[in-house]
């Protein structure tokens, strides 16, 4: 790893002893670096490893500000604990303090040291995507061509027919949801206030 300034100018170098496969970063600015070997470095603001490498139990989906990891099996892995949640079936989202991912049954919510899963017709096609209203619903798209709208309990609240499965979520800048799928066309679907 090499750390540019504004210049382009190196200001450290960090050498894992494979190649990257994840980084993440705490809030502090430690950087949390995943090797290919499955061992996790942590790396000050200067460059400096921080205690030594730790070997992973399994194969890492995405890494927290906290250092925790959660892995391809639901487990969520932190040196000297291991807790055991639902199980990935697509890459996760991370928006705030919390983490979003599709799993084979609906979705789960990642928040803190707690992982909760909610049930839907359908299973997730790709990340949930947390609602605008800033009231913990979230549009988890189902594999099924449908776009769901489910409430902080879970319960659906909004579908919408899509047509096609989704790949993608994302929110543009005018608040709108864009969902691009798997057909190629983007579908745009506007966020309504309750």
């Amino acid at each position: 790893m090499i750390h540019l300034d504004s210049r382009g100018k190196t200001r450290w170098e960090y050498n894992c002893n494979a190649p990257v496969a994840l980084l993440g970063s705490s809030d502090e600015g430690q950087l949390f670096v995943i090797d290919a070997a499955r061992f996790q470095h942590r790396i000050d603001t200067d460059g400096k490893q921080i205690g030594s490498a730790v070997r992973l139990p399994g194969e890492a989906l995405q890494l927290l500000p906290d250092g925790r990891a959660l892995l391809h099996d639901g487990r969520m892995w932190k040196p000297g604990s291991m807790s055991l949640g639902p199980v990935p079936s697509t890459p996760p989202r991370h928006q705030g303090p919390r983490s979003l991912y599709g799993t084979e049954s609906g979705w789960a919510v990642l928040s803190g040291s707690s992982t909760r899963e909610h049930r839907s017709p359908s299973a997730a096609a790709c990340a949930p995507l947390e609602a605008s209203s800033g009231d913990g619903s979230t549009w988890v798209a189902g594999v099924d061509g449908i776009l769901r709208l489910h409430d902080s309990n879970g319960d659906i609240t909004s579908e919408v027919e899509l047509g096609a499965t989704a790949i993608d979520l994302q929110r543009s800048e005018q608040g709108r949801i864009l969902v691009t799928l798997a057909d190629g066309r983007l579908c745009d679907v506007e966020e309504l206030k309750r």
